[in-house]
């Protein structure tokens, strides 16, 4: 008898005859466990870059905060010359306006 013959005769051929499931059960773990893996790495890289990004934010705070504390703190001479300026402008205004209104009343 031959191969075909002795499985043609089995009692058993019309069941198992067809292949329905050709991936094993330790091969669909496999690939669960894979998967596990890769959103678990996916994770790992958004924390380390959410981590990053924070990092950065707060130096740019810094830096800025530093910024403007430098920017408070006006030299000496720049307060001088402001106030000098202030008062001329003031001055002239003041001038300008009086002979204006002299001007007009006569």
């Amino acid at each position: 008898m031959t191969r075909n013959r002795i499985i043609n005769g089995s009692d058993l051929y019309g069941k198992y005859e067809t292949e329905i499931d050709n991936e094993s059960a330790y091969e669909m773990l496999q690939e669960e466990k894979r998967k596990e893996e890769l959103a678990l790495k996916r994770e790992q890289e958004i924390a380390e870059k959410e981590k990053q990004w924070k990092k950065e934010e707060k130096e740019r705070e810094q830096e800025s905060k530093a910024a403007k504390k430098k920017g408070n703190q006006t030299s000496y001479f720049q307060k001088v010359t402001s106030s000098a300026v202030t008062s001329i402008g003031r001055e002239l205004g003041r001038q300008f306006v009086r002979g204006l209104m002299g001007s007009l009343k006569k």
